[in-house]
């Protein structure tokens, strides 16, 4: 379980959840922009892999049905087609002066800085860094670190957005399971993210604990100054609108996806 965490803790750390709409609507090559320079399109790309590893989990009878289930579930979430899908719902939530207000910070030295930081996890020797801090459940910060990350967390969101991820992986790995073993009684995935729903707040306390730890290391070679500059931008209004539209998008793309495993599943046995 540690595995399929640490690969979703790859997923966007810098967003939140909205479901309103702005009426001046930015361009397609704006929001291509901030797809480019936020860091989005790297994170669509590691969600083939978080199912790779959702897979690589199980254990018992199911694991018979894990290679197969895969290779269907990988014909359904690709990152060309969720980024498709993702660019037209951004075009749909943001507005243009939000839009521009995040590309100036996301062009900034410092945001490219914070975005350089989180993409540094996919390097393998950060990668070990964190696995070995989520083993000892600790990093050599001060409490005054250790706030500021969680004012971060807090004020983009990120465990939130950490725990629908987790709920929508389980829930589309499973569908394809249930479609796999029982057709004539499979469960969507609708109906499995509300069941999954309900274990968020079992999972809450370590999941937060797990993101900060591994905050603390990607984001280790940044100063204070400069991330409380990011929480600044973080807290405006423009940023709270950013995040939450992003992630309301974000969500958007992985269930819309989603709803396609059946039939992909079905189309694998004809």
């Amino acid at each position: 379980m540690r595995k399929i965490r640490n690969v979703l803790l790859l997923l966007p750390i810098f967003f939140a959840m909205n479901s309103g709409a702005e009426s001046n609507q930015p361009s397609a090559k704006q929001v291509e922009a901030l797809i480019q320079s936020s860091g989005l399109e790297m994170q669509i790309n590691q969600i083939p892999m978080a199912l790779q590893q959702a897979g690589r989990s199980q254990s018992g009878p199911a694991s018979a049905f894990v290679q197969p289930l895969m290779t269907n579930l990988l014909t359904v979430f690709k990152p060309e087609a969720m980024l498709a899908i993702l660019r037209q719902d951004l075009i749909k939530r943001l507005d243009t002066s939000t839009l521009l207000a995040a590309l100036n910070w996301y062009g900034s030295p410092n945001g490219k800085a914070v975005i350089n930081a989180q993409k540094s996890i996919l390097q393998p020797e950060i990668m070990q860094e964190v696995a070995q801090a989520l083993v000892k459940q600790n990093v050599n910060i001060t409490q005054e670190r250790t706030n500021l990350l969680r004012k971060i967390s807090a004020s983009t969101h990120a465990n939130d957005i950490a725990l629908d991820m987790m709920v929508n992986m389980q829930a589309a790995f499973m569908s394809g399971l249930s479609t796999m073993i029982a057709p004539a009684q499979a469960q969507s995935f609708e109906e499995l993210r509300i069941s999954f729903e309900s274990s968020k707040g079992a999972m809450k306390a370590q999941l937060e604990q797990q993101l900060l730890l591994q905050q603390a290391v990607v984001l280790k070679d940044l100063s204070d100054d400069l991330l409380v500059e990011f929480l600044d931008f973080a807290n405006s209004a423009e940023g709270q609108k950013l995040f939450m539209a992003v992630n309301a998008s974000l969500n958007h793309t992985f269930q819309t996806v989603a709803r396609d495993i059946p039939k992909a599943m079905q189309s694998s046995t004809l």
